[in-house]
């Protein structure tokens, strides 16, 4: 049986007239992305312009919610209480089903952006907060978050959607934690490939000390930002599509 895996990537982060990338070029080939909703990035021409890129496309559309936060773009820790958080992640997900129902499409899945999502996956109070949310919004859609953690056993156990995400382009520790930098510089696409290749094929990915971590991803999700993402991309579309892998949306 064929392998299969979403090939996604967070998108729709500019704001007013700065783009970080060439969403119309990048879009082709993905099967799905978590869009911003103008929290952490964004705003709502932004949102507007990405959702129906992603329907003319054919790509599933998630939300990306992060902190309110755009100088640090969702990637400093916030102090917030769970109140808090719950009506923030409304208020987003409201912002771009907006958006979506008015191009004519849904939105698939949820992905936690930046810093929320280790205060997410890691905190019960908080996991539990945004686990409410998904149920309250849209309880079918798919929750896209590194598999074993509070919040993914919390959905699981509750009977919602959870899809494993490995990424590709980011470099793990010694731990098998992401190593997350603001730096972004040309990335080498073979690397990422390989990368991706071992997670889809092998159920396996290296730290940069070289161990070996299990991972079995139904989501590859990749990084727009970085300077040739397009390169990247199709590289990466290519060679698995060469390795017999079947690249399908939500």
């Amino acid at each position: 049986m064929a392998k299969e895996i979403i090939l996604n990537a967070d998108m729709g982060e500019g704001f007013g007239c700065y783009r970080l990338c060439d969403e119309a070029a990048l879009m082709p080939y993905l099967t799905s992305v978590n869009l911003a909703c103008g929290f952490h990035a964004g705003d709502p021409v932004v949102m507007r312009n990405s959702v129906e890129l992603a329907v003319k496309n054919g790509v599933s559309i998630g939300a990306h919610p992060g902190f309110a936060d755009r100088q640090g773009f969702g990637r400093r820790m916030l102090q917030i209480s769970e109140d808090e958080l719950y009506c923030d992640l409304m208020y987003q997900f409201g912002a771009l089903d907006a958006f979506v129902k008015k191009a004519g499409g849904e939105i698939t899945h949820v992905s936690p952006h930046g810093v929320m999502d280790p205060l997410v996956s890691e905190n019960e109070s908080f996991a539990r907060v945004f686990m409410d949310a998904i149920k309250d919004f849209k309880k079918d859609m798919y929750l896209v978050i590194e598999a074993g953690n509070v919040l993914a056993e919390l959905c699981e156990k509750e009977g919602l959607r959870v899809a494993a995400v490995g990424y590709p382009d980011l470099e793990y520790d010694s731990d098998g934690h992401m190593i997350i930098t603001r730096t972004k510089a040309l990335m080498d696409p073979q690397k990422i490939l390989k990368q991706a290749l071992s997670m889809v094929l092998d159920n396996k990915y290296l730290s940069v000390d070289g161990k070996q971590f299990p991972i079995a991803p139904k989501v590859l999700c990749l990084h727009s930002d970085v300077p040739n993402s397009l390169e990247i991309l199709r590289v990466l579309r290519g060679g698995l599509e060469d390795a017999g892998v079947d690249v399908v949306r939500f």
